[in-house]
């Protein structure tokens, strides 16, 4: 018995290690959200040439999305949890496959509270501005800044390093655009409540309109967004 237990914790160990090795931090999690989009596809044909929104929880739950994007065709594919490696681990099925005109990227939020650094967190986005490029789509990448919230306020410093390296790489790319939602979060330190579900972390109703107001400005004043 003593011998099986430590086979067990040998082999787990190295599964840790392999899947850390590989980058994808067991993305398996989300092969049946996968899935539901697939059959979803399936029942509802998606849209051509769409703004496809992906990422955490922040993007599944903003369920006004189309509503709040009227003027431009969109795509929602969130999965609440995910990290950018698991965006980047399924971007075929959950960007290219869509033939997108652009992308809305949010994630970074739970890297960042899993432990992960902010130069992982960055390498991250380059992996997945490289995924979509490599995957033949030339088009413009929009991040919408890691943003700060009471929960997870304790982590706010590691947060805004990761979003300075973002920020920095889309300077020096015109086809990569920060979106910067957490300045216009930041009225007072905490950020206010009004922003928040009772958790502290998912958006209120008044956050998304704040992100509506923020993020559909940047894309409206985008080439790719304002005209048909």
């Amino acid at each position: 018995m003593l011998m099986s237990s430590r086979w067990i914790i040998f082999w787990l160990t190295l599964l840790g290690r392999v899947t850390q090795c590989w980058g994808y931090d067991a993305s398996w999690r989300w092969h049946s959200t996968i899935a539901e989009f697939k059959d979803e596809d399936k029942q509802t044909p998606p849209p051509q040439s769409p703004v496809v929104f992906v990422g955490s929880s922040t993007i599944r739950y903003w369920t006004t999305l189309a509503e709040d994007m009227a003027s431009l065709v969109t795509i929602r594919r969130g999965f609440g949890g995910a990290h950018l490696d698991d965006v980047v681990h399924y971007a075929q099925d959950i960007i290219l496959d869509y033939h997108p005109k652009a992308v809305v990227v949010y994630a970074g939020d739970n890297d960042i509270h899993a432990g992960k650094t902010p130069e992982r967190v960055y390498r991250d986005w380059r992996r997945l501005v490289q995924r979509v490029r490599v995957g033949g789509l030339d088009i413009p990448i929009f991040f919408i800044s890691i943003k700060p919230s009471p929960q997870r306020w304790a982590e706010w410093t590691t947060s805004q390093m990761a979003n300075k390296l973002v920020r920095d790489s889309c300077r020096r790319d015109d086809k990569l655009i920060y979106i910067d939602v957490a300045s216009r979060m930041l009225t007072e330190k905490p950020p206010p409540k009004k922003w928040f579900a009772p958790d502290g972390l998912h958006l209120s109703s008044n956050g998304y309109a704040l992100w509506v107001d923020t993020v559909k400005g940047v894309l409206k004043g985008h080439p790719c967004c304002n005209r048909p």
